[in-house]
């Protein structure tokens, strides 16, 4: 089964919700409003999403999405 597929099953609708709408604006390339940062060491990028970090790649014109995890103290270590 897909990561994201999975993680979607255990979210709370209100989580549910919040990350489908925020990953329609990412995917669309709508960056506006949303809180989005630069990862340090690479060409990858974070978007907060309440307690879930979305992180992506730019790549030309597409963002791809490589991991959405829960904030903790590992939520960036493993990273490429």
């Amino acid at each position: 089964m897909d990561k994201i597929k999975k993680l979607f099953k255990k979210l709370s609708a209100t989580d549910r919700i919040a990350l489908a709408a925020a990953l329609e604006l990412l995917v669309a390339n709508n960056l506006e409003g949303l809180d989005i940062k630069k990862l340090a060491g690479g060409n990858l990028w974070r978007l907060r999403v309440g307690n879930f970090r979305i992180i992506f790649k730019r790549h030309n014109a597409e963002n791809i999405v490589y991991e959405i995890r829960r904030r903790d103290e590992n939520t960036y270590k493993g990273l490429v």
